[in-house]
């Protein structure tokens, strides 16, 4: 018998810790995140046909890597 894995719902999910968000920002932007309460996070955004801008910020404990799937992105 093969193995079959089954889908997890967001309530099983939300009590291992794990809860999702999603957003539409100012500039058409969309990111969507998948939060762990251990403060990691994971977001998707995808950016308007124009292109991406990521606005300059400092996080004092935070290290952010970006992977670009398609296109381009602006931050620096």
């Amino acid at each position: 018998m093969a193995y079959q894995p089954r889908d997890v719902g967001p309530e099983e999910a939300r009590s291992k810790g794990v809860s999702i968000e999603h957003n539409l920002m100012p500039n058409g932007e969309f990111r969507f995140r998948l939060k762990h309460d251990d403060g990691i996070a994971y977001i998707r955004t995808e950016a308007t046909d124009s292109g991406g801008w990521q606005k300059s910020h400092y996080h004092r404990s935070v290290r952010e890597t970006y992977i670009v799937q398609r296109g381009q992105n602006g931050s620096r």
